[in-house]
């Protein structure tokens, strides 16, 4: 069977036990549950906002930036607020199904290079779309649409009915195929026993509105952020990537206790 060329940056909704390869380790399946789950997500982003805008932030002392100068200010709360809410909303749109990054990895059936950034949004598919899907083995598979036929509304589920409606492939069937020469044919991914020749609708999750964006263009823009204003950018990734920045400080704190001789409180 074909593997995955692409995993989610920001994360489908799942259930631990239904998204979840039963054959990974018992500490990534753990991973995956919290990076996909719907309440956990909105849990950490709790915690990320009333971190990022309790008032006695601004006693820590944020490097003002170049935004910070053009305003004469020395206030951070209004760079941190356009933080948090451009962070706010992509998050909710992840949440409603009309937004999800992908973070390519690996070039098996497409063109675009590794470790790149693919953005989708809820649009209806057309011959010639790029879309991401889920196979049957509930991995994420991003191909480019072949070929369309309509098909019973019957096969969809409750889970996804809205999301599809919004999409435009509520009763519809697909084929698709990667770019690359040689590629696998998608058919293995559409049921678990090979014998469907169509995906179903409902499988289908995005089309592919933007990217891929190289990780070097991204690292360069996210640099040129910190300078402009550095309170906002930290805003913006602590809400829009909360468990991963506290892993980050957890890291940070670490090595500084290791190498620096601190004490862990």
């Amino acid at each position: 069977d074909d593997e995955p060329e692409s995993d989610d940056w920001l994360p489908a909704d799942g259930l631990l036990g239904q998204d979840v390869d039963p054959a990974m380790p018992e500490m990534a399946a753990w991973m995956c549950w919290i990076r996909d789950d719907l309440k956990a997500q909105s849990f950490a982003w709790l915690l990320a906002s009333l971190a990022v805008l309790r008032a006695d932030v601004d006693n820590w002392h944020w490097p003002r930036g170049l935004m910070g100068h053009l305003l004469s200010s020395s206030d951070s709360s209004l760079q941190r607020g356009i933080g948090w809410f451009v962070a706010s909303s992509m998050s909710l749109a992840w949440a409603t199904g009309d937004l999800q990054m992908v973070f390519t990895f690996e070039q098996r059936a497409m063109l675009f290079a590794p470790w790149s950034v693919l953005v989708f949004v809820q649009r209806r598919p057309v011959v010639g779309s790029v879309i991401i899907f889920s196979g049957c083995d509930s991995r994420s598979y991003v191909r480019r649409v072949k070929a369309i036929q309509s098909g019973p509304d019957a096969s969809l589920n409750r889970k996804g009915f809205s999301a599809r409606l919004r999409l435009g492939t509520e009763g519809s069937l697909f084929q698709t195929s990667g770019d690359l020469p040689g590629a696998a044919e998608d058919r293995p991914l559409y049921s678990a026993d090979g014998s469907a020749d169509w995906l179903d609708g409902k499988e289908v999750r995005g089309v592919l509105a933007a990217g891929p964006f190289p990780v070097k263009v991204l690292l360069v823009f996210l640099a040129i952020a910190v300078l402009v204003s550095p309170g906002m950018t930290i805003a913006y990734l602590a809400t829009s990537q909360p468990i991963l920045i506290f892993w980050l400080l957890l890291v940070g704190h670490f090595c500084q206790v290791v190498f620096g001789g601190g004490v862990l409180v």
